[in-house]
């Protein structure tokens, strides 16, 4: 003997699969599956299509029957879709209703872990569900606002945010003065904006706010930047959902920025005191230098470097050298205490290390740099 409520069932399961399918363009006109739809009387008819979905859905089918009860209740010929994209995201045909009067049930029997994207009145199911669907869809995208209900009908041409609005907002003020008290004010205004009638697409929101947010950091990069701080700009376009995480997101960048960009400046300061030390102290050794300052010797020597374009060994080279031919050309001090003078306590390697660097030796250096002199001097 036949199950009579298994059989129900599948034809159930059937049904959904196919409007399913109806909804995707997945059915053609002279497909076998989309005569048995248009024996479904109500497909003839007008109604609406709703895109649902569940917020936190933890894998079990609670919210969906009581939609489908809740439903049912007001509008007997509802159905629900299930086999388009899982149990958290799924669609409900509506026959015989208007766009309006679905929006203002949502709105006064619908749950917080619900949200709707509602299309426009399809005048015929059988014909125009698949455009109904993308319409739901893209009212469901609204979502990102926080609110649960979405109406397709209301929604106006997308609108792009105005660069002055922007930098009205105080951001480039903020990353040029490190300004971290005033990054909360300027994220609830930028809030407000993106809260302002009419709405932008959300994923045109989330591209401009990170094309903001990557040419204000290009724009304040003076290699005190991070890179995952520009990662992070760009993970908004795809991981965020929801403007209170782009707020979020928003704030921490601008947060990081200003610590980074304070930090640089320290490092900035700390570095030309290194600098001015070592035109002092020519012979102090990585060691004497980087105590003298508490750092270590590899991060000592890596601020230097990134400072100077040098290592720390070739920056006092080129000091000591320096140091050395000025007091050979301006004072008549003997070589043994040019060296000294110049960090090197043994005459014979400073000699050897200037002609090194200079092609000849510190004596010759002198006379040279004394015949240029006298025939500069003799010039009419």
């Amino acid at each position: 003997m036949t199950d009579i409520s298994s059989d129900k069932q599948c034809q159930e399961l059937h049904k959904d699969m196919l409007l399913s399918r109806l909804l995707t363009s997945k059915l053609t006109v002279t497909d076998s599956y989309r005569e048995l739809l248009a024996g479904l009387e109500w497909l003839s008819e007008g109604g609406v299509i709703v895109s649902v979905h569940i917020s936190g859905f933890d894998g079990g089918g609670e919210d969906i029957q009581w939609t489908m009860m809740t439903m049912t209740r007001r509008f007997p010929n509802t159905h629900i879709c299930t086999f388009l994209q899982g149990l958290a995201h799924f669609a409900i045909v509506v026959p015989r209703t208007s766009s309006r009067e679905l929006g203002q049930f949502f709105t006064i029997h619908g749950k917080d872990t619900l949200f709707f994207g509602v299309s426009s009145f399809a005048p015929r199911l059988l014909e125009d569900a698949h455009f109904a669907w993308a319409q739901a869809q893209e009212a469901l995208a609204y979502r990102f606002y926080g609110k649960n209900v979405f109406l397709h009908d209301q929604l106006k041409d997308g609108r792009d945010i105005p660069l002055a609005d922007l930098e009205g907002l105080g951001f480039d003020r903020i990353l040029s003065q490190q300004d971290t008290k005033d990054i909360y004010p300027a994220c609830q205004k930028l809030r407000q904006f993106l809260t302002t009638e009419p709405l932008i697409y959300p994923e045109r929101t989330k591209q401009q706010i990170v094309s903001l947010i990557l040419t204000l950091l290009e724009q304040h990069d003076r290699g005190d930047i991070n890179i995952p701080l520009k990662e992070m700009a760009v993970a908004m376009f795809t991981d965020i959902n929801h403007l209170d995480a782009l707020i979020a997101c928003v704030h921490a960048i601008l947060f990081e920025a200003c610590i980074a960009k304070q930090e640089s400046a320290n490092n900035n300061n700390v570095i030309e005191s290194c600098l001015a030390y070592l035109e002092e102290n020519l012979d102090a050794s990585l060691q004497e230098a980087s105590e003298r300052f508490c750092f270590h010797p590899n991060y000592f020597s890596s601020l230097i470097k990134k400072r100077t374009g040098m290592s720390y060994s070739q920056y006092i080279h080129n000091l000591r050298m320096k140091r050395a031919r000025a007091l050979l050309h301006d004072t008549k001090m003997l070589v043994q205490e040019v060296a000294d003078m110049a960090g090197y306590h043994d005459p014979r390697y400073f000699s050897r290390v200037f002609r090194q660097d200079t092609g000849v030796s510190p004596a010759q250096y002198r006379r040279q740099n004394a015949a240029r002199d006298a025939k500069g001097n003799n010039k009419p």
